[in-house]
């Protein structure tokens, strides 16, 4: 199950009455923004983003993520707030290059900053995920284990990927990495936040929002912990199982847009 939305987000849960909502007389247009996955990479992924896209657009007027996230890359400000992030990711990676390890923590840490307030985890994860691996690279050179594993377990969320570059990191670091990413994929899936799900709905017109993360399950399935966030901050949560290829989706993402 999806972790508890903790504090003021667990305000905002709104249990509609009457039990059922149409999404089409509601007239309510879903925006999807993909799902995120600690263990599937964006080939496995495609199949299924492809089969709820499809879902969608029977069950309600739905924008596909690529036009939601190019709407919401096009807002104002998000696009000299990402360059921006960007910037301060080469100034990171050029100060570590030269071995000025505070700069680097520094500029990275700016980077990733700048990343996060413009919605970077949606529209550059890729980018993210390698500019944690570098911080982490400066934390390992400091001394910072705690720091490193963190960074490491963030990327992990963002980016999957099998294991770390073993030309470039130590054996002990590569030995942590693995660990982290064993530990993450244990870890029930993180609720994705909320505030930042409805501010994306409001930025590209849609009155809700759907991701979720993907963990693999026995025999080859899938299970699917999804949200669907509307602009005002309400949200709903569920979970379906569905094989790879992203078949079976239509009866429980039907339940999910109809039902509270």
């Amino acid at each position: 199950m999806l972790r508890r939305m903790a504090g003021s987000l667990a305000a905002c849960v709104v249990l509609l009455a009457g039990g059922r909502v149409s999404a089409q007389q509601s007239g309510a247009d879903v925006g999807f923004v993909g799902l995120v996955s600690p263990e599937l990479g964006a080939a496995e992924l495609a199949p299924i983003e492809s089969g709820v896209e499809q879902v969608l657009g029977r069950q309600a007027r739905v924008r596909g993520k690529a036009a939601v996230l190019e709407a919401v890359a096009e807002s104002e400000g998000v696009a000299a707030s990402l360059s921006l992030a960007r910037g301060a990711a080469d100034a990171g990676n050029k100060a570590l290059d030269a071995f000025t390890l505070p700069k680097a923590l520094e500029e990275l840490g700016r980077a990733l900053q700048l990343f996060e307030s413009s919605y970077g985890t949606r529209l550059a994860p890729g980018e993210m995920a390698r500019v944690l691996e570098r911080r982490a690279q400066a934390a390992y050179a400091l001394r910072r284990p705690p720091e490193m594993r963190r960074d490491f377990a963030r990327a992990i969320l963002l980016q999957p990927v099998k294991g770390l570059d073993e030309r470039v990191f130590a054996p002990d670091a590569v030995a942590a990495f693995a660990e982290e990413s064993a530990r993450v994929r244990a870890a029930d899936p993180v609720a994705p936040p909320v505030g930042d799900l409805a501010e994306i709905a409001r930025l590209a017109g849609v009155r809700w929002v759907l991701t979720g993360e993907a963990r693999a399950a026995d025999g080859g399935a899938v299970d699917l912990h999804l949200t669907l966030v509307s602009r005002t901050g309400t949200f709903l949560t569920r979970q379906i199982r569905v094989p790879r290829d992203g078949a079976g989706l239509e009866r429980g993402l039907a339940a999910m847009l109809e039902t509270t």
